[in-house]
């Protein structure tokens, strides 16, 4: 059986464990699935009922976030956690010193998924899958008053390798709120994934979860963030770019909005800092950077995946318009997560009237149900041990001396959670060479950028 060492302050929590005891059972460590700031996650296995879990073990100087965690979790245990899309939660409970907390085990979330496709996108039929999930999630928290804050790729898991349907959960309510406590000016949400609310310090809801959602879709869609995670600056010009300038009024009444925006010489209205301007204000230096996928505004999202069979068009238009709903500069007018359920995204006919509910099962021409050709929808890659090493995977080999470059390739490398399973999608359509070696070579500079620019 694996040994671990489980924190480094004190003797007792600096001894190599094996087993995990709780009041309610004892938790054989298989396998240690990451680590963070705030400890280590660990796959173990319910001695009781031979369940498999995972149980994260947390490090000292961390309790007042693991009380709000608790807490949180609590709340939500009231709820049906596997209807409503949340991450299960058992016990919480301490040995040799550690405060540990059982969770369901889960496979892989959605960065690292991203980064083992080396940032292939995932299809429309994907995203709607998760979008719905997510948005149900999002709606059962709003119901108990409570956001999440820390919606990102890094917080959404896949659940398992079921071929048949996508299952997504979110996780990590370490700094989730409830509503009735939230004030101005709070430092919350990542940068990339802050809503402009939060960013201007205006007072702010449950629509800051929503607006974070908007960015994962994005994300999963073009394989790379919509705005910046290094730069608040940067974060801030690339919104102006795209969705233009919150209003003024809302402008005026922000707290933080000097920070990023000058009133113009004509009064009461505003424009955005020159990097200059805002360089000298803050002192913070900010720097331009580049985007693999180039577009001006959200509309042309629908021309970023080409083919333009019976539907798709229509598809990523409805997919766009939903996108500038949940990315509405205004929180108080951004859609809800009940009226994001109705979006005709969901429900358009070319679909085949298939139900929306609590998870939406992907297109016939993307799962190995449908299609002898094609590869499950979460393919079994085995991991490797080494950290440098990275194995490419394609999802289908023609008998040519030459892998075919519009095959999916995946990426299958030691992560921070289990990852043995990774989404796959096949027949990209992508034609001409030339497109073909322009998509590698921006994969290339991706996972450089990824290398040297790590979060």
């Amino acid at each position: 059986m694996s040994t671990f060492l489980c924190g480094d302050t004190s003797a007792a929590a600096a001894a190599e464990l094996s087993v995990l005891r709780s009041s309610t059972a004892d938790y054989s460590i298989l396998e240690c699935m990451g680590e963070g700031n705030f400890g280590q996650v660990m796959k173990c296995q319910n001695l009781k009922n031979n369940e498999t879990v995972a149980v994260k073990i947390i490090k000292e100087g961390f309790e007042d976030d693991l009380e709000n965690e608790i807490s949180m979790l609590k709340v939500i245990s009231v709820l049906d956690t596997d209807r409503t899309n949340l991450l299960t939660f058992y016990e919480h409970f301490e040995y040799m010193g550690r405060n540990c907390l059982a969770f369901e085990i889960l496979e892989i979330d959605l960065y690292t998924l991203m980064e083992n496709r080396e940032w292939e996108p995932l299809s429309v039929d994907y995203c709607r899958t998760i979008a719905e999930q997510l948005l149900v999630a999002l709606d059962a928290l709003k119901g108990l008053g409570i956001i999440h804050t820390d919606i990102k790729p890094d917080n959404v898991m896949v659940v398992n390798r079921n071929i048949q349907e996508l299952k997504v959960k979110l996780i990590d309510f370490g700094v989730a709120m409830k509503t009735s406590s939230m004030e101005p000016c709070l430092d919350i949400q990542p940068l990339g994934y802050r809503a402009p609310e939060v960013s201007i310090g205006l007072p702010f809801s449950e629509a800051i979860d929503v607006w974070a959602l908007g960015c994962v879709l994005v994300f999963l869609y073009i394989g790379e963030n919509l705005f910046s995670v290094s730069c608040e600056y940067q974060m801030m010009k690339r919104v102006s770019e795209l969705l233009g300038l919150p209003k003024n009024d809302k402008l005026q009444a922000g707290a933080y909005t000097s920070c990023f925006f000058c009133e113009t010489e004509e009064g009461s209205k505003w424009r955005l800092m020159t990097p200059e301007e805002y360089e000298a204000g803050n002192s913070i230096s900010t720097k331009e950077e580049d985007h693999f996928v180039e577009f001006s505004s959200l509309d042309d999202l629908v021309n970023v995946h080409p083919g333009e069979e019976s539907g798709e068009v229509e598809d990523r238009e409805a997919f766009v318009d939903l996108l500038k709903q949940l990315l509405c500069l205004d929180g108080d007018e951004r859609i809800s997560p009940s009226q994001a359920q109705f979006h005709p995204f969901f429900s358009t006919s070319h679909l085949n009237q298939q139900e929306t509910s609590g998870h939406h099962q992907p297109m016939a021409d993307e799962t190995s149900c449908h299609a002898a050709d094609e590869k499950s929808v979460l393919d079994d890659a085995s991991a490797s041990k080494s950290s440098d090493s990275v194995t490419l995977n394609l999802a289908t080999a023609e008998a040519d001396s030459l892998p075919p470059l519009t095959d999916l390739d995946l990426a299958s490398a030691p992560t921070r959670h289990l990852n043995d399973d990774v989404l796959d999608q096949s027949s990209v359509r992508v034609t001409g060479c030339f497109g073909s070696l322009k998509k590698r070579i921006q994969r290339c500079f991706r996972r450089i950028k990824t290398f040297l620019f790590k979060r």
